[in-house]
Order: C-alpha cells, then structure tokens, then sequence
C-alpha cells in the first residue's frame, strides 16, 4: 500500500501555471533566449568602444635589438611610452641604451633620453578623422542598444499575441466540449426517437456525423492547445513541458490619434527612425573626412635628447649632453590624389543612399502607423457586430434545440443552428484577440509601447 502510494504521489501531475498577460511579458522581458543574446551582442559592442578608447591610452613598449657581422657586435635595449591625442598630437617618450663593440673598436656604450612631439597640420588635425574609429564604436553601440530595444518591443507584440492565441484556445476548448456535450444528448434523443418512429435514419445519421465532427473537432483544438503552450512558455523562457494556462484580463483600449498626429509621434519615438538618421551622419562625416584626405599630409616635429657616452654604462648615463630638433615631415601620398578622388565620390554615393533611405523610412513609417490604426478601428468595431451575432447563434441554438426536445422542431434545424453556433464562437473568439492585438501594434507603430532612453530617439 506505501508503495502505491508513494507511486501515485510521483505520477501525479504538477498543477498548471497561470500567468496573466502582465506576468507573461515580464518573464520574456526578462528570460527570453533570443532577448538574452542580443543582450550579449550589446556587450560585445562596448568592448569595440574600449579597443578603440585604447587607442588614446598611454602605451609603453620595449625597444630593442641585437646585430653582429664578421667583425662588431651591436646590443640595443630602450623603452618608449607614446600617447596619441584626439587632436592627432602624439607624444612619446623613452630611454635607449646602445653597446657596440668590434675587432680593433674600442667598446663604447651610449644612452639616449629623448622626448618627441608630432602635430599634423593639415589633413590629419583635429577630431574629425583621429577620433573617427572612437565614433564608429560608440555608434555601434547605439545600434545595438536600439536594436535591443526594437526586438523587446517585438518580443511584447509577440507574447500579447501568443496569449491571446492561447486564451482563444482555451475558451474553444471550452466551447468545443459544450458542442459535443449538446450533439450528443442530441444525437441520443435522435435515436431513441429513431426507434419510436419519430424520427427518419436520415435524422439519426445526420446528429451522428455532427457528433463525430464536433468529437474530431475538439480533439484538434486540444491538440493545438497543446502546441500553443509549448511555444508560449518558450518564449517567455520556460522550459517547453511546462503546463501553462493563459489567465484572461481586460483588454487594452487606447484613443487612436489623428493621421497627422500619430505620425509625428512614431517620429518623434520610433527608434528605427533614430538609426537611419545616425546612418545619415556617418556618410556626412565620411564625405568630410575623404575630402579631408585630399590635403597634405604635413606633420611638425619637435623633439630633445638627452645624451651620454663612454666606456662604460655608468659613464653613460650620466647623459652629460643634449640636442634639440625642429622640423616638417611630409608623408607618402600620392600626388595625383587618384584614390582619394574616388573615395569622396564613393562617400558622397553613400550619403546619397543615406538620404533616400531616410526619407523612405520617414513615409513608410507614416503609411504603417495609418495601417495599425485602420486596423484597430477596424477590430474595435468588429467585437460588437460578432458579440451581436454570437449571442444571436447561441439563442437560435437554444430555441431549436428547445422546440425539438418538445417534439415541435426539425433535427436539421438543430444541427444548422449549431453549425452556425460553432462558426460564431469561433468568430467572436478571433475577434477579441484581434482587437487587443491590434491596440499594441498600434503603440508599437508609434513607438510608445516600452519608453525608449531619450539618447537612442530621433533628434532631428
């Protein structure tokens, strides 16, 4: 008997969890698999950002170097610390120690101190072009973060309509088996009238063939029922086997705004209006910095040496002497400027490409938000006819089952009425979850459904 019982408590099934459409997104929100690696592809961006900010950081670097030929030998140790400036200045800094020996040579060491000084003059001053891999990687960034933002706007439409599609599958379930429980005491009544003679094989065979239908038909919503939790706690980071019921609660109405007023909205919010405008500004500045690269690459140079000499390391480093140099260093461009001629026609294509697709975006996110809203509007009005028309079915279904258990109706009239009944709840059912979809598509469109950072908005 302890057997059976402790048996019986292990296979006995784990009650059913009921999430409300509130707790639903707030568990995708939180645990979804997808949602998570965009999370991680977020992070990988800021480390680019750091690469990239190293590139300003102070670095310090051995130096060194050993030759020998048939008759001397030469040993070379030093050490260098550079910083690089968003200016484009550069500063560097390090010792040096050099021994040189050789047959009939007189070993001598030398130290060096030397502190040096670059400044481009022209095409590589200034932030434009120095800070430019420091840009691209903050603006990688952003992407990531709207692109984050965008696929949790997704992943709440998402869940609102698997919630609602689950929801409408329960409540069919529900109605499935009172249609079958109805065809049955239907078809039984059929039959012992069959066996009276009240009623032809005609009538039994036609409550019959209802019966099995409605019996099919109940079976594949369960099933369908079925695959519906699995994706839903899939998607709110469950794991698939977990028995979900769909809790049923208000539905959203908003008060859909004007045309003019919706669109100035979604632009105003729209995140993906943000990037094409942020895409804009890259291939501005790339076209400033191609032509940028059409001037000389001219640098000034200042440096000053500390210096020592002798026989020995510590004669050396005393570093009893100094020297200064001042000059122009001009680098290995070409004259003819022929490559950098075809980048800033290539750059100007692109901000070209830049401004039409912003102005795409701009009106295809007009012509959406006019979409969403006509398809609120739509779904809003659609609920009161189908309620109409299904409380209208459910009534005619009752009067004519009413009438032919009292012998005064027809068994066809029944099985219409419940035909017409099925088709009803099912209307209704799409009609509701329809409607609370669209309500969310529309915030969605808009770009209000989850409230952005100001930094990822449009600013123009």
């Amino acid at each position: 008997m302890r057997r059976i019982l402790i048996y019986f408590l292990m296979a006995a099934p784990l009650a059913a969890k009921e999430f409300t459409l509130e707790q639903a997104v707030d568990s995708a929100l939180r645990q979804n698999r997808d949602l998570r690696a965009a999370e991680i592809a977020l992070e990988n961006s800021r480390y680019g950002v750091d690469a990239a900010s190293a590139n300003f950081a102070w670095a310090v670097r051995p130096d060194g170097q050993v030759s020998a030929s048939d008759s001397t030998k030469t040993t070379q140790i030093g050490l260098s610390a550079q910083k690089n400036f968003i200016s484009g200045t550069t500063i560097s800094a390090g010792p040096q120690i050099t021994s040189f020996s050789g047959d009939g040579i007189e070993p001598q060491k030398t130290a060096l101190f030397r502190v040096q000084v670059e400044q481009p003059l022209l095409r590589r001053f200034g932030e434009l072009e120095n800070r430019e891999n420091l840009t691209r990687s903050e603006h990688a960034v952003l992407s990531a973060r709207r692109d984050l933002e965008l696929r949790r706007n997704d992943l709440v439409v998402q869940v609102v309509a698997t919630h609602e599609g689950l929801l409408q599958l329960q409540q069919k379930e529900d109605y499935d088996r009172q249609s079958l429980q109805r065809l049955e005491k239907l078809y039984r009544l059929t039959a012992a009238r069959e066996k009276q003679g009240r009623a032809s094989r005609v009538d039994s065979l036609r409550a019959d063939l209802q019966r099995g239908r409605a019996e099919s038909l109940l079976q594949t919503t369960r099933e369908q029922l079925d695959s519906s939790r699995r994706n839903y706690s899939d998607l709110i980071g469950l794991a698939p086997t977990t028995d979900i019921v769909a809790a049923a609660s208000a539905r959203l109405e908003i008060i859909p705004p004007s045309a003019e007023t919706a669109a100035a909205v979604a632009w105003s919010n729209r995140l993906d209006y943000a990037q094409v405008f942020q895409d804009l500004g890259d291939a501005e500045r790339g076209v400033k910095i191609a032509k940028r690269n059409l001037l000389p690459d001219v640098s000034v140079i200042a440096r000053y040496d500390w210096l020592g000499q002798g026989k020995k390391f510590g004669d050396a480093i005393n570093l009893n002497d100094d020297a200064w140099f001042v000059g122009l260093s001009a680098g290995n461009s070409d004259l003819l400027q022929t490559g950098e001629r075809a980048a800033i026609k290539q750059a100007q294509v692109g901000k070209s490409s830049a401004e039409l697709r912003a102005d795409s975006v701009r009106f295809a996110i007009e012509r959406q938000v006019q979409d969403e809203l006509s398809a609120y509007r739509r779904a809003s009005q659609q609920i009161a006819v189908e309620e109409r028309n299904y409380a209208l079915a459910a009534g005619r279904a009752r009067l004519a089952r009413r009438l032919y258990e009292m012998d005064r109706g027809d068994n066809f009239t029944v099985s219409d009425a419940e035909d017409q009944l099925q088709l009803a709840e099912a209307t209704v059912l799409a009609a509701r979850a329809d409607a609370s979809i669209a309500a969310y598509r529309v915030l969605r469109a808009l770009g209000t459904l989850l409230e952005a950072p100001s930094d990822l908005k449009p600013l123009r």
